[in-house]
């Protein structure tokens, strides 16, 4: 009996208000911690993404300037191989002309696409 009035006492009085404004302020920041926390950590995976997607970019766009080097090179040797062949009987001797289909077909080796 003595306990209970003293807890009514207690809810009765400005202290009750009081520690119910602070409970409710307190669980409020919390929710509002863990929420931040949350959007950090999102922020965090976001990054690390973009940081990733970044560098695959890159690794992209060297693939990509390496493969219009190779074609630029094929390119270029494809026109000097009919070239060869064309003079090739006029002057060049049978020497010559075995190092340098043996030149082309090194080349032609290493720009193979896989």
């Amino acid at each position: 009996m003595i306990i209970t009035n003293i807890i009514l006492n207690f809810i009765k009085s400005k202290y009750f208000l009081l520690f119910i404004i602070v409970s409710a302020i307190v669980i409020y920041i919390g929710i509002l911690n863990i929420k931040l926390n949350n959007k950090y950590n999102e922020i965090n995976k976001l990054n690390n993404e973009i940081i990733s997607l970044k560098e695959t970019n890159l690794l992209l766009n060297k693939d990509i300037n390496f493969k219009q080097k190779q074609l630029s090179i094929l390119e270029t040797f494809t026109n000097s191989d009919e070239a060869i062949k064309n003079i090739q009987y006029k002057k060049l001797s049978d020497n010559n002309i075995n190092a340098l289909n043996a030149i082309i077909n090194d080349y032609y080796k290493t720009l193979k696409f896989k």
